[in-house]
C-alpha cells in the first residue's frame, strides 16, 4: 500500500458525538485515510529527536497538523499548550473500533482543569472518552503543584501542570529550528523562513505567514493580531506586519498541497501524541487553505 490511502471501513455513527463547539453540530464523513506502519515509526522517532532537540525533560503531549500526499507527510506544525483534540481522536478511534496504545493509560494525569468554560463540551467529552479506556480522569477546581494535571488551557512552565512547559514548547520556532536538521525521504518540514533569514519584502508569495508566539496573539494589544494566527497572504499595505517581522514576532512556511477527499476538498491530518507515541489521531476536511477545527472531521486509521 501507499503510506496514505483514502478508504471505506466500518464506524459506528451512534458513538460519534454529534455536538461540538456548545450547540454547533458536528460535521463528520466516513471516508477515512489509512497511514502506514512505516509512517507512524518515522513519526515516533520525529518526536523523540524533536523533544531531545528542544529540551523537553518531561512526558510530552503534542498535537501535529500536517497535510500529505500518497507517500509523503509535511509537518505543518505542532501544538504544545493547550493540546486539545483527544476527545475527537479517541472518540473516532472508539467508534471505529481502534485500540489505543497502553501508553495513554501510563502517561495521562487523573486530573483535568479546565481553563475556560467555552471548552465545556469538549473538555466534558475528552474526559469521557479517557473514562472509556478505562482512565479515572476527573476534573479538579484548581492546580496543585503535590498532584499530577492536564491543563485544558495555555499553561506555562508549572511542577506537574501537563503539557509541560507549554508556553516555550508551543514557540513555531521550535519547528523552524528542528527544520534545519531533519532529513527523511517521508515526513518532510516545509521550508520556514525566519525574520534573521529575509526581509520581509523578500518572501515570495507562495508561503504562510504565522505568530510565533500564542501568547503575543491572545495578549497583543493591536486589533490586526486578533482574530487569527496563520494568514496565507501578504499585502502591500499591510505595514503593522511587517512591522511584527522585522520585531521577530512572525515567520513563513512555504505552501504545499495536500491529498484532496471525493468532494475536492482539502485533507488535514491531526495526530495525538503521548510520551513521543503516536496515539491516536483524525481527518480534517475544508475548502479553505487553511483548516480550523470547525470543518468537518473523519476517522484517521492508524497501522502500528
Amino acid at each position: 500500500m501507499n503510506n496514505f490511502e483514502l478508504i471505506q471501513t466500518d464506524m459506528n455513527e451512534e458513538i460519534v458525538a454529534k455536538t461540538i463547539y456548545g450547540k454547533q453540530q458536528r460535521e463528520f464523513w466516513s471516508e477515512m485515510v489509512e497511514v502506514s506502519p512505516e509512517i507512524i515509526s518515522e513519526l515516533n522517532d520525529f518526536l523523540e529527536k524533536y523533544s531531545e532537540f528542544t529540551w523537553m525533560d518531561k512526558t510530552s503531549f503534542y498535537r501535529i497538523d500536517a497535510y500529505f500526499n500518497e507517500e509523503k507527510l509535511y509537518i505543518l506544525d505542532i501544538n504544545a499548550s493547550f493540546v486539545d483534540g483527544w476527545w475527537n481522536a479517541l472518540n473516532f478511534a472508539r467508534a471505529t473500533s481502534q485500540e489505543i496504545d497502553n501508553i495513554l493509560n501510563e502517561t495521562m494525569p487523573e486530573n483535568f482543569y479546565l481553563q475556560d468554560e467555552i471548552y465545556r463540551p469538549e473538555f466534558n467529552l475528552c474526559i469521557n472518552e479517557l473514562q472509556e479506556l478505562g482512565i479515572n480522569s476527573q476534573e479538579v477546581s484548581q492546580l496543585s503543584e503535590s498532584m499530577k494535571t492536564y491543563v485544558y488551557g495555555v499553561i506555562w512552565r508549572t511542577i506537574n501542570a501537563f503539557p509541560y512547559d507549554g508556553i516555550r514548547m508551543d514557540s513555531k520556532m521550535n519547528l523552524a529550528l528542528f527544520s534545519k536538521i531533519w532529513k527523511s525521504e517521508n515526513i518532510e518540514i516545509p521550508q520556514i523562513i525566519t525574520p534573521s533569514e529575509a526581509s520581509w519584502e523578500d518572501i515570495p508569495k507562495d508561503y504562510v505567514y504565522k505568530i510565533i508566539w500564542k501568547n503575543d496573539i491572545q495578549t497583543n494589544n493591536s486589533w490586526q493580531l486578533q482574530g487569527w494566527k496563520v494568514k496565507v497572504w501578504k499585502p502591500k499595505k499591510w505595514k503593522w506586519a511587517a512591522d511584527k517581522w522585522q520585531d521577530g514576532k512572525m515567520l513563513a512556511q512555504k505552501q504545499v498541497e495536500t491529498m484532496q477527499n471525493k468532494n475536492s476538498e482539502n485533507l488535514q491530518l491531526i495526530f495525538m501524541s503521548a510520551d513521543n507515541q503516536i496515539i491516536s489521531g483524525y481527518t480534517q476536511a475544508s475548502n479553505n487553505d487553511i483548516i480550523n477545527d470547525n470543518s468537518a472531521q473523519s476517522p484517521l486509521i492508524l497501522n502500528k
